[in-house]
C-alpha cells in the first residue's frame, strides 16, 4: 500500500492568527506615524497663532518719545547674570601645597573674578606666583595682579601671544603665595 503524502496546501478561507495580528500591528503603526507627522507639521506651519488686530482710524500720538535711531539698544536682562566685565580665571597649583589652588579659588571668587577651574600645574617648581595672559588681556591680568599684590605682595605678570584656554587669565601659584598664606594664618 502506498502512502499518501500530506498536502501542505492550506484550505481557502482559513488564515493563521499570526498573519492577521501582523497585519493589524502594521496598520496601527502606520496610523501612529501618520498622526505624529501631522501633529508636527501643524505645529510648525502656524507658529504665530495670535489673531490679527485690524487697525482702523488715524494713528494716535505716542505717550513716550522714541529714542533716536543712533541710540544704543540696551541688552535684555535675564535675571541673575554676571556683569560683562568679569574676569575669567584659571588657577593652577605650581608648588604642590595641598589645597592651595582650591583655597585661593575660594578667596578670589567674587564680584570681579569668575574662577573657571583650579588644578595642578605642569610642575611643582614655581617659586614665584605668575599671572599669564594674552597681550590683549593685559587689563584683566593687571586686575588679578592688583588683588594678589594688595593681599599678599606677590605675583608677576607675563604677557604672551598664546590665549588662555577657557579664560582670560591663568594664575600659577608659587611657593611665595603658599608662604604668605601660611604666615597670615589661613590654610593653604
Amino acid at each position: 500500500m502506498a502512502r499518501r503524502k500530506k498536502s501542505t496546501r492550506r484550505r481557502k478561507g482559513k488564515r493563521s492568527p499570526g498573519k492577521a495580528f501582523e497585519g493589524m500591528a502594521a496598520l496601527v503603526l502606520l496610523l501612529v506615524i501618520l498622526t505624529f507627522g501631522l501633529s508636527i507639521a501643524s505645529r510648525f506651519s502656524d507658529r504665530d497663532n495670535s489673531p490679527e488686530i485690524p487697525i482702523s482710524g488715524p494713528p494716535t500720538e505716542l505717550s513716550q518719545p522714541m529714542d533716536p535711531p543712533d541710540a544704543p539698544i540696551p541688552a535684555p536682562s535675564f535675571g541673575n547674570e554676571f556683569p560683562v566685565d568679569r574676569i575669567a580665571v584659571v588657577i593652577e597649583n605650581g608648588c604642590g601645597v595641598d589645597g592651595l589652588a582650591r583655597n585661593f579659588a575660594t578667596e578670589l571668587r567674587g564680584e570681579r573674578f569668575d574662577v573657571l577651574d583650579y588644578r595642578d600645574a605642569d610642575g611643582y617648581d614655581y617659586a614665584e606666583t605668575v599671572i599669564l595672559a594674552h597681550s590683549d588681556d593685559h587689563e584683566a591680568a593687571r586686575e588679578v595682579f592688583l588683588h594678589l599684590w594688595d593681599r599678599y605682595q606677590v605675583g608677576k605678570i607675563q604677557l604672551g601671544d598664546e590665549r588662555v584656554s577657557g579664560g582670560d587669565v591663568r594664575v600659577v601659584l608659587g611657593t611665595d603665595l603658599a608662604d604668605r598664606m601660611t604666615r597670615e594664618g589661613s590654610e593653604p
